[in-house]
């Protein structure tokens, strides 16, 4: 029933006769790792990445950087918008076009996901990305550490730095940043195109 996004972390859920939106404050731990409390898998890996949504190209290394600069930092972080896709299924099939029907069905027994991602693939990628160490991250030179207060940005803004290698304290912030997701139920494909 539904993506990975049912741990119980809702702030607005808005429900009508065809489709319903849920809005949920949800962790980059979350995405990457899973949460062992809630015995969940990493909601990354239940997230159809479509590129028909988006632009093509996915970020490259140093726009990823300042990316994790911006959640490092502290900075807002635009909403991730999503379909569940299994809950779209399950609850709205009724309401849908073929079209739809057909698309969503596609990406459950082919893409074996449940969620498709709507606005949010370059953050996806970067989180997995960083937290896979397969990039560096080069903060700024005036770095300082919220947490700890140290001047991380010294050390690590020529060379850069993998998440491996971060001391517990920034591993920590990172994962533990929230990122809001909108998830919408009964939504067909032509009214998000």
């Amino acid at each position: 029933e539904g993506g990975g996004l049912n741990n119980g972390s809702v702030v607005h859920v808005s429900n009508y006769p065809k489709n319903a939106t849920a809005v949920h404050a949800v962790t980059i731990k979350e995405i990457v790792k899973g949460d062992s409390d809630l015995d969940t898998e990493p909601i990354a890996e239940d997230v159809w990445l479509a590129l028909e949504f988006q632009r093509p190209a996915y970020w490259d290394d140093l726009v990823m950087s300042e990316y994790i600069s911006s959640i490092m930092e502290h900075m807002p972080l635009q909403a991730v918008e999503m379909i569940d896709v299994a809950t779209t299924l399950n609850k709205f099939a009724k309401n849908l076009d073929g079209v739809s029907l057909k698309k969503y069905n596609h990406i459950i027994s082919f893409h074996k996901k449940s969620i498709l991602s709507l606005d949010g693939n370059n953050r996806y990628v970067t989180f997995v990305r960083f937290y896979n160490n397969e990039f560096k991250w080069k903060p700024n030179k005036n770095y300082v550490c919220q947490e700890d207060s140290k001047a991380y940005g010294k050390m690590w803004h020529k060379e850069g730095v993998f998440f491996k290698d971060l001391p517990p304290v920034l591993k920590k912030a990172f994962l533990n940043r929230e990122i809001i997701h909108s998830v919408h139920s009964g939504l067909s494909v032509e009214k998000v195109h």
